[in-house]
């Protein structure tokens, strides 16, 4: 029997700016937390130690100590200096007991005092709405009471006591949300720069005269990288492009042989490969090209699918148009992935047809879908099918450049999505182009 496995409850945030605010949170609550230990052990409960040996003193005077001028003389000058006195029946009568938290803990220790020193149970009642009393009584006692002013509590005034325990963890947790959204913003900026890049937007170069050193140095690090990638791009299109025209010369030159042939099948098939070589030129230059330079247009993705569909004329397309807001994207790349995903579609599927969806979830994006009904290829290599110059099993390989899937990948990257590759439940591929929502 198998049990099911649990997922992992995630304790900490996933952004590193409420990460540090919760971690800063958490030290913060435990400093404060030992200080109230310390301030407990070291201030308070020697106090109530204190009155509590008073208390017994007191209490074994008046109620257990014979008449004598002397325990008298002691009675008078303990309660003067402690303001411990009797209260009998008829005057103050002892309030209910006011309950709070942090006092509770310091009346059960004074308590447990009192009665160790007096060796019988005690009853205290704690009042607060005059100043900081308590109420003792013992079976010793009879009907009396002993009023016991606290007045160590006087010597901490509550409006310090509250800055301290509230004010100032408040303050210090500010200081480091200030120093955390800090902190943040230059990361922020790192990650949106490095984002823009990858899309092929233009992007200012980072700060590099003001703030923090460490990330200083990070963002001229960076902007030397942005620039030496800028650099090997457009080498690299300059070489493609020389390349490629060194090659369409020599094709121009032997596709005009060949019209002069006289054999109709061979010169239909130079023309033939002569247009293949075109295409995967085509292919190349795209690729690298990366459609960085044309910029982003809002469009209607439903007419350009149509008109991509329409351009191909072929029977065997059928269309599924769902209701689709306007996006903003590069029409040139975009028109190139519908054509693409189409002709990789209508290469591998032999006779069957090729549905074209589109669709708007509830996540916020909008999803294009070519399915076809081919072979389809093993799972494993639906990964490799993504990388460029690589093609499917030897059952959907016929010709091309292998950039076809490639390019479609690079273009959904540079607009921010997803593309899903999956095989079709009863034969066939199915390629999902996810699109987010301008927010």
């Amino acid at each position: 029997m198998r049990i099911p496995v649990l997922h992992r409850i995630r304790l900490l945030p996933r952004s590193a700016f409420w990460r540090t605010t919760a971690i800063i949170l958490i030290v913060i609550s435990m400093s404060q937390f030992l200080s109230f230990l310390f301030f407990l052990d070291n201030q308070y409960l020697p106090s109530v130690r204190a009155y509590a040996q008073f208390t017994v003193l007191q209490a074994r005077n008046h109620f257990q100590a014979g008449p004598s001028a002397d325990i008298e003389d002691v009675r008078v000058a303990l309660e003067r200096a402690t303001g411990i006195a009797i209260r009998r029946p008829g005057r103050d009568e002892p309030p209910p007991h006011e309950s709070f938290p942090f006092l509770d803990y310091v009346v059960e220790a004074y308590a447990i005092e009192v009665a160790e020193g007096l060796g019988e149970p005690v009853e205290v009642r704690l009042e607060l709405r005059k100043s900081p009393t308590v109420w003792v009584h013992a079976a010793s006692f009879g009907d009396d009471w002993m009023l016991v002013p606290w007045r160590f509590l006087r010597q901490y005034d509550r409006y310090v006591v509250i800055g301290y325990t509230i004010v100032f963890p408040l303050m210090a947790l500010l200081a480091a949300l200030v120093v955390s959204s800090q902190l943040n913003r230059h990361l922020n900026r790192l990650s949106n720069a490095a984002r823009s890049f990858g899309r092929g937007e233009p992007m200012p170069r980072l700060e590099e005269e003001r703030g923090p050193r460490e990330f200083l140095e990070v963002n001229r690090v960076f902007n030397r990288m942005t620039q030496d990638l800028e650099r090997v791009r457009r080498d690299r299109e300059l070489l493609l492009a020389g390349v490629s025209h060194d090659l369409r010369t020599p094709l121009t030159r032997i596709r005009l042989s060949a019209e002069f042939l006289a054999d109709e099948e061979l010169r239909e098939g130079i023309v033939r490969d002569i247009e293949d070589m075109d295409a995967i030129i085509d292919q190349f230059i795209a690729y690298i090209r990366d459609s960085r330079d044309e910029p982003a247009v809002v469009l209607d993705l439903n007419a350009l699918v149509q008109e991509t569909v329409a351009a191909h004329d072929n029977a065997r397309i059928v269309l599924h148009i769902g209701n689709l807001p306007t996006l903003r994207v590069r029409r040139l790349a975009m028109k190139r992935l519908v054509d693409n995903l189409l002709n990789n579609a209508l290469r591998y599927a032999g006779e069957g047809p090729v549905d074209v969806y589109t669709r708007r979830t509830r996540q916020g994006e909008v999803v294009l879908t070519v399915a076809d009904r081919g072979p389809g290829i093993p799972e494993a290599q639906i990964a490799e099918l993504l990388e460029p110059f690589t093609r499917g099993d030897k059952a959907r390989t016929s010709k091309g450049s292998g950039l076809g899937l490639a390019i479609v990948r690079r273009i959904v990257a540079k607009h921010g999505g997803r593309l899903e590759v999956v095989n079709r439940a009863g034969g066939g591929l199915k390629v999902r182009v996810r699109l987010p929502l301008p927010r």
